[in-house]
C-alpha cells in the first residue's frame, strides 16, 4: 500500500454532488425526453428535432440496427461528419447496449484502417458522400446511414427494453500511439454522466444552448452532445468540416448560443477577431492546449458576465478532469491554473513512487473518480502500464490515471501545468505521438533513420518538423517528394509535419542518441535560403503575401508558394482568413483558401470576384435568412420557457 500521508495536502480532494451514478446515458436522455417532449434538442440550419422526436426516432433506429446484427457490447462505427443524422445514431447503439466509435471521413484510408481492424465494428454507418471510401477499407461493407435510418421509419417508435450498465463501454475513440498503432480508449456510460450530470462547480441547465463545432473523432465533443441533451438544452450543430472564425461567430448570433466549448487556439482567434461576440455566452470553457494569460484576462475584462474555464483532461478520463474558472482580478502570478478536479473526481500530483509531492513541487498528475476510462481497447499491457489502483480512496475498485503530463499544486491549491513528460505534443488541441510519426516515416525503405521534433515559436505557434537519413545519395533525390505523399496519403492533417528535411544522416550525441536538440536549432518552415522566390506582380499580392508573412511567421513569401508546403494549417488558415474578411474581402469564405493556396490563384479570384461576387451575395442572404429564422426559434424557445 502506498502511503497517503501528505496525500490531503498534496492532492486534490474529491467533490462529491448527486448524479445518476448508477445510470446508463440513454436512461437519463430518456427521462429527460419523457419531461420536456417539446422542447426544441437538436438544430441544424433549419432542420429542428424535439426532445420526443430524438426519443422516438432513436427507438426506431435502435431496432433497425438490432436487425442488422447489433448486439449489447457490440462496436458500431460511423463514418459521418457533424449533423443531426449522426448523434441520432450514437444515441440508438447506446440503446442497443452497444458501444459507438466516430471514424473521421477526411482521415487517409491507412489512418481508418487499424482502428477499424482492431475494433472490429459489426456495422459501419457510412453518410453517402463518403460511401465509396467506406467500401474500400478491409474490404468491408458499408450501411447508407441515410437509407437505413429511412428504413427504420418503418419500425416501432415504442421504448425499448433497459440494456447496460454505467460501467459498460458508451464510446471508443482512437487517440495517437507511440508504437504506430493509436490506441481505442474505451469511455463508460458513468464517465460521461459524471461529467455532465450535478457538476457543482457549471451547471447546465434547459435555458442553455450549446454550440457544436467540434470534430466528431476530438472528445470535446462528449462535452457538445451529451451537456446539452442530459440537461434538456438545445444542442446548435455547425455543418461543414471548414468553419471559420466568423462563422463561428455567426452562429453563436444566430442560435442564441450560451455555452460554447473550445481550444485554447481558436478562443486566442476569437479573442482578436471577435472579442464582442463572446459576450453573448454565459459559459466558455476552453481546454486542449495552455491558455494564454493576456488572451483570457482580455476576455473576462471586457465581458463579467461570461464565466471562462481553463479546462484540462486526457481522453482517458472522460475529457476534463479539471478546471479553473478566471477572474478578471487574476489568480497571484504564474500560467493560468488548470484548477481542481470536477465533481466524482480526483487529481493527484505525485512523485516517482506515486506519493504526493508538496505543494509548490513538480510531480506527476495522475487523475481519477469516476471519469476514468475502462482502459484501451485490447491492450492490456497498455492499460496495467498506464491505470492503476487509486491508492487514496476507499473503494476497492477506484482507479486512476497517469496522465504523463507535469504539475504543481499551488499554494492556493489549485494545479498548475508545466508540461509533458514524454514525446506527446498537443496542436491545436489535438494530441499527438511524436513517434507515431516516426515510425510512419521509417517505414519507407529510402529512409535510413528518422526523427521528428516540435518547434514551439511562441504563443500557439508550434509545427512539427521532420528529419529524414536517406539509405543513399539516389534514394535522397527520390524521398524528397515521395515521402511528403506518403504521410499525406498516411496521417490525417493535424499530424502531417510542416517541414520535412532530407538529411545524409541525422545527428549524433556523444552516448550515441539522436542529438534531438539539435535538430530543434536547425529546424526551419521558411522558404530555403537558395530557392528563388517570385515577386509579387501587383498590390493585392504584395497585401496577400503581408497576410501570410504574419501567420506563419515567415520572412520570405513567393507568389506561387503553396500555403501549405510553407508550414500552413489549418488554425493559419483561419488567422488568414480573417484578416482578409477584416481588409480585403468580407464575403470571402474560408473553403475559397483551401481551393487557392497560392497568392498568385487567390490574388487572380479576388481581383475577377471569381464567382465570389454572386456566391456571396446568396450565401450572405442565406446567412441572414437563417440568423432570423434561428433567432425567432430562440425567442419562442424562451417564450415557452418563461412560462
Amino acid at each position: 500500500m502506498v502511503s497517503t500521508e501528505g496525500a490531503t495536502r498534496a492532492c486534490q480532494p474529491e467533490i462529491c454532488a448527486s448524479y445518476p451514478r448508477d445510470s446508463c446515458v440513454h436512461e437519463v436522455f430518456t427521462a429527460v425526453a419523457a419531461g420536456r417532449p417539446g422542447a426544441v434538442a437538436l438544430i441544424e440550419g433549419d432542420r429542428e428535432l424535439t426532445y420526443g422526436d430524438v426519443d422516438a426516432r432513436t427507438n426506431q433506429i435502435a431496432r433497425r440496427m438490432q436487425q442488422l446484427g447489433v448486439v449489447p457490447g457490440s462496436v458500431v462505427g460511423f463514418l459521418s461528419v457533424r449533423c443531426i443524422d449522426t448523434l441520432l445514431g450514437w444515441l440508438a447503439a447506446l440503446k442497443c447496449g452497444a458501444i459507438y466509435m466516430p471514424l473521421d471521413p477526411s482521415y487517409p484510408i491507412q489512418a481508418l484502417e487499424h482502428p477499424i481492424g482492431e475494433a472490429n465494428p459489426v456495422v459501419i454507418f457510412a453518410q453517402r458522400s463518403h460511401f465509396d471510401i467506406q467500401q474500400t477499407i478491409l474490404g468491408r461493407q458499408a450501411h447508407d446511414l441515410e437509407h437505413e435510418w429511412s428504413e427504420a421509419e418503418h419500425l416501432s417508435d415504442a421504448p425499448l427494453p433497459e440494456i447496460g450498465a454505467a460501467t459498460d463501454a458508451a464510446y471508443v475513440m482512437y487517440t495517437s500511439g507511440s508504437t504506430g498503432r493509436p490506441k481505442g480508449v474505451l469511455v463508460t456510460h458513468r464517465g460521461i454522466l459524471r461529467l455532465n450530470v450535478g457538476q457543482e462547480l457549471l451547471t447546465l441547465d434547459a435555458a442553455d444552448c450549446t454550440l457544436f463545432a467540434a470534430s466528431l473523432t476530438f472528445d470535446v465533443c462528449t462535452r457538445d452532445v451529451w451537456g446539452a441533451l442530459l440537461n434538456g438544452g438545445r444542442l446548435a450543430i455547425v455543418s461543414g468540416t471548414r468553419v471559420s472564425v466568423h462563422e463561428l461567430a455567426d452562429a453563436i448570433v444566430s442560435y442564441d448560443v450560451t455555452v460554447f466549448n473550445t481550444t485554447a487556439a481558436l478562443f486566442h482567434l476569437l479573442v482578436e477577431h471577435s472579442l464582442e461576440t463572446l459576450g453573448r455566452l454565459r459559459v466558455l470553457i476552453v481546454g486542449g492546449d495552455v491558455m494564454s494569460v493576456p488572451r483570457a484576462l482580455e476576455a473576462v475584462r471586457a465581458h463579467p458576465t461570461l464565466n471562462l474555464y481553463n479546462a484540462y483532461g486526457p481522453t482517458e478520463n472522460a475529457t476534463i478532469s479539471t478546471w479553473f474558472r478566471v477572474p478578471a482580478e487574476g489568480w497571484g502570478d504564474g500560467p493560468v491554473p488548470i484548477g481542481r478536479a470536477l465533481s466524482n473526481s480526483s487529481a493527484y500530483v505525485l512523485d516517482d513512487q506515486r506519493r504526493p509531492v508538496a505543494a509548490g513541487e513538480a510531480g506527476t498528475l495522475w487523475v481519477g473518480g469516476d471519469g476514468v476510462a475502462l482502459g484501451y481497447l485490447k491492450r492490456p499491457d497498455l492499460t496495467c502500464e498506464r491505470f492503476c489502483i487509486d491508492p487514496f480512496r476507499a473503494e476497492v475498485d477506484a482507479r486512476m490515471y497517469n496522465t504523463g503530463d507535469l504539475a504543481r499544486l499551488r499554494a492556493d491549491g489549485n494545479i498548475e501545468f508545466i508540461g509533458r513528460q514524454d514525446r506527446q505534443v498537443k496542436i491545436a488541441g489535438k494530441r499527438i505521438e511524436l513517434d507515431e510519426i516516426e515510425h510512419v516515416i521509417r517505414q519507407n525503405t529510402d529512409v535510413a533513420d528518422a526523427a521528428v521534433v516540435l518547434q514551439h515559436r511562441g504563443g500557439d505557434d508550434k509545427r512539427i518538423i521532420a528529419f529524414a537519413a536517406a539509405v543513399s545519395t539516389a534514394a535522397r533525390l527520390r524521398l524528397t517528394q515521395a515521402l511528403a505523399l506518403q504521410l499525406r496519403e498516411t496521417l490525417p492533417e493535424h499530424m502531417i509535419p510542416a517541414a520535412l528535411h532530407i538529411l545524409d544522416e541525422l545527428p549524433i550525441t556523444t552516448n550515441g542518441k539522436i542529438d534531438r536538440a539539435a535538430l530543434i536549432a536547425r529546424a526551419v518552415v521558411d522558404v530555403p535560403a537558395q530557392r528563388v522566390v517570385d515577386d509579387p506582380h501587383e498590390d493585392i499580392e504584395s497585401r496577400l503575401i503581408a497576410i501570410w508573412k504574419a501567420a506563419l511567421k515567415i520572412e520570405r513569401v513567393g507568389r506561387t508558394d503553396n500555403f501549405f508546403d510553407l508550414g500552413g494549417r489549418s488554425l493559419q488558415i483561419l488567422e488568414v482568413h480573417a484578416e482578409l474578411r477584416r481588409t480585403i474581402a468580407p464575403d470571402i469564405a474560408v473553403i475559397e483558401l483551401f481551393r487557392r493556396p497560392t497568392i498568385a490563384n487567390l490574388a487572380a479570384y479576388l481581383k475577377s470576384g471569381g464567382a465570389s461576387d454572386t456566391e456571396a451575395m446568396t450565401a450572405a442572404k442565406d446567412r441572414a435568412a437563417q440568423q432570423k429564422r434561428a433567432l425567432a426559434r430562440a425567442r419562442s424557445q424562451r417564450t415557452k420557457t418563461a412560462r
